[in-house]
């Protein structure tokens, strides 16, 4: 048996924001929310129309802008969690800020959780015998990636750092209930890491259609995915903003079929030179992959 799994809610197409976090208080009936993001995002004031939209809701919400792989930090996000106890978590950056929320979620809902003993080295989640906590009975979580953070927004995996030891936490409790891709939002394209974030969401791409947990489902996404990176990175890279929603639900794309065929981290350069992907009905792939190869 075989099955799809993804955020009970993907919100796409640019302003879908407001939308979006409306139905977390006309929906969910949140009233109090938890926003985990960066110093850098936080200091450059990107966070600024998420605090606006609540405050027109009417939603009491703490920043914590501390957010990071490293598991300190983790712990001291769900501290504040807990102080404040929310009733919706938003996750707002990149990929690291949205793997960091994931382990705050988990230990503000059970805070004894040794996030060691849960790590793995399997990662298919479908054949794996663990017993994981069941998360969901406290706060909505809800992601908000930059573009670099669309691949996690609708994944169950978190990589997390104890110290310079990395741990990859895979279950499909951590996957976000809602996932707002919005393009136009401040900060949500960096034209700096424009490629890279780009490359990581064509080889997740990629990996996932060659893998044996492949179905015609999770290559569906794969292709569009790959279509929409391969067909609009050139003109995003020049500055075309027009194509900036494309590449956005593109990389999107890219992981939803990411999360359903297991964890794969692999730099682009090396997907396309180790792996024959001349069977991936995409036109000239490996010529325009390359382009994404710093």
């Amino acid at each position: 048996m075989f099955w799809i799994r993804t955020p009970e809610k993907t919100y796409f197409k640019a302003g879908c924001m407001q939308i979006a976090l409306s139905e977390l208080k006309d929906v969910y009936g949140c009233k109090k929310a938890f926003i985990v993001t960066s110093q850098k995002r936080y200091s450059k004031g990107h966070i600024n129309v998420i605090e606006e939209c609540l405050r027109g809701l009417s939603v009491q919400y703490i920043c914590f802008t501390d957010a990071g792989r490293d598991i300190e930090k983790i712990r001291q996000g769900a501290k504040e969690m807990k102080l404040f106890e929310p009733d919706v978590i938003i996750a707002a950056g990149c990929g690291c800020v949205i793997d960091s929320a994931k382990a705050m979620r988990l230990l503000y809902e059970y805070p004894e959780t040794d996030l060691k003993a849960l790590s793995v080295s399997n990662n298919d989640i479908r054949n794996r015998d663990m017993t994981f906590p069941r998360l969901g009975s406290r706060p909505v979580f809800a992601a908000i990636p930059a573009l670099s953070g669309c691949t996690s927004a609708v994944s169950p995996y978190s990589v997390i750092k104890d110290g310079e030891s990395s741990m990859l936490i895979a279950d499909y409790q951590l996957m976000p209930d809602l996932a707002i891709a919005d393009s136009i939002l401040p900060g949500g394209i960096c034209p700096g890491k424009l490629r890279e974030a780009l490359s990581s969401a064509a080889a997740k791409a990629v990996l996932s259609y060659k893998s044996e947990a492949a179905t015609d489902y999770t290559r569906g996404f794969a292709l569009k995915g790959l279509e929409g990176i391969t067909g609009n990175y050139e003109k995003a890279a020049a500055g075309d903003s027009s194509v900036y929603e494309a590449v956005f639900e593109a990389a999107t794309l890219c992981g939803i079929s990411f999360a359903n065929t297991g964890y794969t981290d692999k730099e682009l350069s090396c997907v396309i030179s180790e792996i024959d992907i001349s069977d991936i009905p995409v036109p000239s792939l490996k010529e325009r992959l390359s382009m994404l190869v710093g």
